[in-house]
């Protein structure tokens, strides 16, 4: 809680590259450059402080990154990871991307192949202890890890998703939430909901987010003959987004690669079952609160997304339950409930400091 002995009680150290290095900065490819030489530099600046300081627990706090090396674990305090989800899309899947999300894509995996051959040697064998969502991370030998996501809703928020009433009635409107990119699988939802209106054809699909594949998906929603059932509603506000979830009643998020996922936990907070596959953080995000597809083979995808909503679509009492789940599964994300869980592995760190301090010096076996 942010009262006024616990503001006196944050300080602040501002961390900065040199003039020349900031043409790197960008929320675009440039962007991995920057991150990585700004590792070094805050590395550099706490190192310095770590001679002044006594400090207890040093922690990576960025959620964006688990595969471009941190420097933090060469510093003899206990080093705590926030991992996030290294992801990749497949590459199989790269056949049904433009060549645009191709190049982008393809430069991306590699780039992760390379840098975390670096990251599994010098950052992770140094953590005392990692947060993560990712379903295949390997746990270290002595090293606790808290599965925690790299997102989260306040208690606001919750309070507000947590009374959306369940809609009722014939029509069934199920929606993408995310930006239109060609990693987010819009198009196999496209696909999948086209085969679904030959059975039901009240549906509704709508597509919430806007960007360079907005114009393709259009086209191939007019070739899929689907066109005049779904509506592209484009970006919105996060305001608008959540009074949206009490207008659908199933999310559909056939992303190939998802470090977390906002979108889902809010369908998931609103009682709106999941559709998603199996890729990234959201089989630990949505557990049984939803339909996880397997992504492979990828020919068969639009097929079983298809099944998938079918289940959903024809069986109501499925979907208020799975509603239900989502709703408990959901509450578990609330930042209070990860501050809690946060502050309970401070605690064990700080009580185990000469333990930890020892192991983050040897390799871990």
């Amino acid at each position: 809680s942010a009262n006024r002995n616990s503001e006196q009680a944050v300080k602040f150290v501002f961390v900065k590259l040199p003039k020349i290095f900031r043409v790197f900065y960008s929320a675009t490819w440039r962007g991995y450059p920057y991150y990585f030489l700004w590792q070094i530099a805050a590395y550099l600046k706490a190192k310095k402080l770590c001679r002044k300081i006594h400090f207890d627990v040093v922690h990576h706090v960025s959620y964006a990154n688990s595969w471009l090396p941190v420097w933090f674990g060469l510093l003899p305090v206990p080093f705590l990871w926030n991992r996030g989800v290294r992801c990749t899309v497949p590459w199989r899947a790269l056949r049904y991307f433009s060549w645009r999300s191709k190049a982008v894509e393809a430069l991306r995996n590699l780039s992760v192949l390379a840098g975390s051959a670096v990251t599994d040697r010098l950052t992770t064998r140094r953590a005392a202890a990692i947060t993560t969502l990712d379903p295949i991370a390997v746990e270290p030998e002595g090293c606790p890890v808290l599965r925690s996501g790299c997102g989260g809703l306040s208690q606001e928020e919750l309070s507000v998703l947590l009374e959306l009433p369940v809609r009722t009635g014939r029509l069934v409107r199920m929606a993408t939430i995310g930006r239109l990119e060609d990693w987010k699988g819009q198009q196999f939802g496209l696909r999948a909901f086209a085969r679904l209106l030959e059975d039901y054809p009240e549906c509704e699909y709508w597509l919430v987010g806007d960007g360079p594949e907005r114009t393709e998906l259009k086209q191939l929603a007019k070739k899929l003959h689907c066109a005049d059932r779904v509506r592209f509603i484009g970006q919105v506000p996060r305001s608008r987004v959540l009074s949206l979830l009490s207008e659908i009643d199933i999310l559909v998020h056939p992303s190939l690669r998802e470090a977390f996922g906002l979108a889902v936990l809010e369908a998931m907070a609103a009682g709106r079952p999941v559709v998603c596959l199996d890729l990234g953080a959201l089989p630990e995000l949505v557990g049984e609160a939803g339909i996880i597809v397997p992504a492979s083979p990828w020919e068969t995808l639009a097929d079983r997304l298809c099944s998938a909503l079918r289940v959903l679509v024809q069986d109501s009492d499925l979907r208020r339950r799975l509603g239900r789940i989502a709703r408990q599964r959901a509450e578990a994300f609330s930042w209070d409930r990860q501050v809690h869980d946060l502050s309970a592995l401070y605690r064990h760190l700080i009580e185990t400091n000469g333990t930890v301090c020892n192991e983050l010096f040897e390799p871990r076996r």
